[in-house]
């Protein structure tokens, strides 16, 4: 469609006609593929009278549909999730208006599977005679309000305290969309125990560690059982004490540095002080703490005028902490304090330390690019939290004060009165273990 923009100029945009004031998208399908949909064009309001808006909403409605012809073209089956993003196309083309689908779709269908046979006819199932995108179509206009596995993971993010952290959102998301891919978005209800050992066996056999998949499998659990609470149902769990074969077996042993190690590192870093990932590396093997705590790190939260030079590990708005023990503030001292004044005179354009990772998923992003210039050691930025550990032991500090450096929960509740151990006191133990 041709739009004229001024007295001049023109732009084409495909896809589009104009309807009145409404946009609709326009697709014709290839001649080898009518007879799958039953018709030559593809036609749907697109809602809008914008055409910035239509444009965009008809590339991706184009997309999906060059998508599912590459498919159909090729021979190759649908997996779940095509047929629940073809089944609901074709649910929107009928205008979810059951009756037209009724009239056009299954009869037809019916009465050619049957082929006069009156019996046949009525004792069929749709299973027997719709192609799967129909009969997703058909469940989509017979039961428009069932809940689905994708109303579950909206209900999860609406009543969960982080369900608007884009980082939260996108990290479950990514598992809760693996479930769907696997058994096609159906409804909540009929989630079942099979499906369950499915999904363990499809990643397994996808590679993942036996740590990954219970980590996801957590995520998934979360959700279902808030979906259970929150509508009231009386369905079981079926995702609960779900095994993994070989569980924790192929798991590796984290290599924990030595003394002579961390030494080589921070002397290796410190002549490499211009780059944040060597002013991180620094500030972890001082500190122990989690890669994560350290480039999330705000400007604010740096305190180098001090008594006690410290730092101030909190939630942010692109990171938040692990648990509630992970919020406190630390000394910082030897090359971490190097590190950290070097650290607050970068180039930034925001409030992060290090600007770069001041992000959502920014602490995977430090992560990659710590643990890459630490392979000569055959370490990750995690072995840093245990060799601190081992440090803080062997000079003696107490474990109470161990855990308040890294940020632990010593199981003590006591430990949640008052203030805590104070700055000096950390900094003190801290200062026996600095390389």
């Amino acid at each position: 469609m041709l739009f004229q923009l001024g007295a001049a100029i023109h732009m084409k945009v495909q896809y589009l006609h104009l309807r009145g004031n409404v946009y609709q998208f326009y697709l014709r399908v290839p001649l080898h593929l009518i007879g799958h949909y039953g018709q030559r064009f593809i036609r749907k309001s697109l809602g809008t009278s914008n055409l910035n808006e239509a444009a965009r909403k008809a590339e991706e409605e184009a997309r999906k549909y060059r998508a599912e012809f590459k498919l159909l073209t090729e021979g190759k089956p649908l997996t779940p999730q095509d047929v629940a993003i073809a089944g609901r196309m074709l649910a929107e083309q009928y205008g979810q208006n059951f009756e037209h689908f009724l009239d056009h779709v299954i009869r037809p269908a019916r009465e050619k599977y049957a082929a006069g046979d009156e019996e046949a006819y009525q004792e069929a199932h749709p299973s027997d005679y719709l192609k799967p995108e129909e009969l997703e179509a058909w469940q989509l206009l017979a039961n428009p309000n069932a809940f689905r596995l994708s109303d579950a993971l909206k209900l999860y993010f609406k009543t969960h305290q982080r369900g608007t952290e884009e980082s939260f959102i996108v990290m479950t998301s990514r598992d809760w969309n693996a479930l769907i891919g696997l058994v096609g978005d159906i409804h909540f209800e009929k989630l079942s125990r099979v499906h369950a050992r499915d999904f363990v066996d499809h990643l397994t056999k996808k590679g993942l560690k036996t740590g990954t998949i219970r980590r996801m499998l957590n995520t998934l659990g979360a959700i279902v059982r808030t979906t259970i609470t929150e509508l009231e149902l009386s369905k079981s769990d079926p995702l609960k004490s779900i095994k993994i074969q070989g569980e924790g077996k192929d798991k590796k042993q984290a290599k924990t540095p030595s003394s002579a190690e961390i030494e080589e590192i921070v002397r290796t870093f410190r002549g490499k002080m211009s780059a944040a990932t060597s002013l991180m590396i620094l500030m972890q093997a001082e500190l122990g703490t989690r890669i994560g705590e350290v480039s999330g790190l705000g400007i604010d939260d740096v305190f180098l005028d001090h008594e006690i030079p410290h730092v101030y590990f909190r939630d942010r708005p692109w990171r938040t902490l692990k648990t509630d023990e992970s919020e406190r503030r630390v000394p910082v001292v030897g090359a971490a304090l190097e590190a950290l004044k070097l650290a607050v005179k970068l180039p930034r354009k925001g409030q992060g330390l290090f600007d770069q990772y001041a992000k959502p998923r920014g602490n995977d992003n430090a992560s990659a690019a710590v643990n890459k210039r630490l392979e000569k050691w055959e370490i990750t930025s995690h072995s840093f939290r245990h060799a601190m550990k081992d440090r803080l032991r062997e000079v003696g500090c107490p474990k109470d004060i161990r855990d308040a450096i890294q940020g632990h929960s010593s199981g003590d509740v006591a430990d949640t009165y008052g203030q805590g151990h104070t700055l000096k006191t950390m900094q003190s133990w801290l200062l026996k273990v600095a390389v």
